[in-house]
């Protein structure tokens, strides 16, 4: 019901419970709402004395230097590790083992773990004190909706797609790199190449002549390919592309094309073109800066930075459905959003799409 269990955790009960007021937490996602006003970075430690006499705890892997559960011991695949503590030692205390603390998700609610039952014993501690005042403080609040959270590392990220429970990368050195699509702070680990490609996305399901798989714009003019794997795999050429291109959607079958002029493209997925002008212009002026699709609606950026969403069929009028926070390349994946931009960890956020 909460995350985290005692299987994993520690306790300090004898001899001495003094040794308890020596640990403290170590921040492993620095970014994530619950530390902000903290000033903390990842690798502080924080909270010194909290922990005991009991802690709770995830049983996680480390994959590039980032926690992330395992679920074989019963913790929900949403839970985010925030901090760990290792109290291995304690079994000079009582039992060694571990304290976990995070966040979860349940349907609509989520939940705050802190991982010990002595939390409220170091809430003069200015840094728990702010990080209780941020969880009370959001989750009081009820579910907004729309609101971005960080899940990612802060890697330049420049086209972005989402495929099955992965999220593929263009980062900035033109490299293709995929992560797990989830709510920890993960890093995009390159698994080959994407020199001059623009924008990536991918189609939900196979369809008659068009294979599901990553789809690409290239600089140059070029639709590619490559199948939807973490492992090698080289891009074949399927097609041309519009001039100038800048963000790629997948919805009813089509792929829809975003050039640098604010204009939207389409063509049959499985019917692409050779030249980018037998392209059908969907828009001139729709004036976007990123293009993605979600549950079979459009979703875009605005000149003013706003979410806004729309049906694929010709004549759908977009409709503000949100903030864009800055994201300069977006990405759907199971009803919610991915965003990226410079300088900033990459986001998520489950727009108000309703009625669209």
């Amino acid at each position: 019901m909460t995350g985290l269990s005692f299987r994993l955790g520690a306790g300090c009960w004898v001899p001495d419970m003094d040794a308890m007021r020596k640990e403290a937490y170590t921040v492993r996602f620095a970014d994530h709402w619950v530390f902000g006003g903290t000033g903390l970075a990842d690798g502080d430690a924080f909270g010194r004395g909290c922990l005991g006499y009991e802690t709770d705890a995830a049983e996680i892997e480390e994959i590039g230097g980032v926690p992330r559960v395992t679920g074989r011991d019963g913790t929900p695949a949403s839970f985010t590790v925030l901090a760990t503590a290792d109290l291995r030692h304690w079994d000079a205390h009582g039992q060694g083992g571990s304290a976990t603390m995070g966040v979860f998700t349940a349907g609509a609610g989520t939940v705050f773990n802190a991982g010990t039952v002595c939390w409220g014993a170091a809430l003069d501690d200015p840094v728990l004190d702010r990080i209780t005042r941020n969880v009370v403080g959001r989750l009081s609040a009820g579910a907004a909706g729309g609101e971005w959270t960080a899940v990612g590392s802060r890697q330049e990220v420049t086209a972005l797609a989402a495929a099955d429970s992965r999220l593929f990368a263009v980062l900035r050195g033109g490299e293709l790199a995929w992560r797990e699509a989830c709510g920890q702070n993960l890093r995009f680990a390159v698994i080959g190449d994407a020199a001059g490609i623009c924008a990536i996305a991918v189609p939900r399901d196979a369809v008659a002549g068009g294979p599901r798989g990553i789809y690409a714009l290239r600089a140059d003019g070029a639709v590619l390919f490559r199948p939807v794997t973490t492992g090698p795999a080289g891009w074949r050429e399927v097609g041309g592309c519009p001039a100038s291109p800048r963000s790629l959607a997948v919805a009813s079958d089509r792929l829809f094309a975003l050039d640098a002029r604010g204009a939207i493209h389409c063509c049959p997925l499985g019917q692409i073109p050779a030249s980018g002008r037998a392209w059908e212009l969907a828009e001139a002026g729709a004036g976007l800066t990123a293009l993605t699709a979600i549950n079979g609606t459009l979703v875009g950026i605005d000149s003013a930075g706003r979410l806004a969403a729309r049906r694929p069929a010709a004549g759908s009028r977009w409709r503000a459905c949100g903030d864009g926070a800055g994201c300069t390349v977006l990405a759907g994946h199971a009803g919610a959003l991915y965003g990226a931009s410079p300088g900033r960890p990459l986001r998520r956020c489950v727009p108000g799409l309703s009625g669209r």
